[in-house]
């Protein structure tokens, strides 16, 4: 008497990310802590919010 063959487990989908969306993050990580280590040079002139999140930044950073 045949047995029906065990039903096959459903493969993972694959899931591919365009060039772009693995860098991008990596980009703006390293932005971000060149500005943090730098004190963020001309970019903080004038406007105190970009001032103050870096400083906030600095201090997450810091520990």
């Amino acid at each position: 008497m045949p047995t029906a063959p065990a039903p096959r487990a459903a493969a993972a989908p694959t899931v591919r990310l365009p060039w772009w969306a693995a860098l991008l993050p990596v980009l703006v990580f390293g932005v971000l802590l060149t500005l943090a280590t730098t004190g963020g040079g001309s970019a903080a002139d004038g406007r105190p919010e970009v001032g103050q999140v870096l400083q906030h930044l600095r201090q997450t950073l810091a520990g």
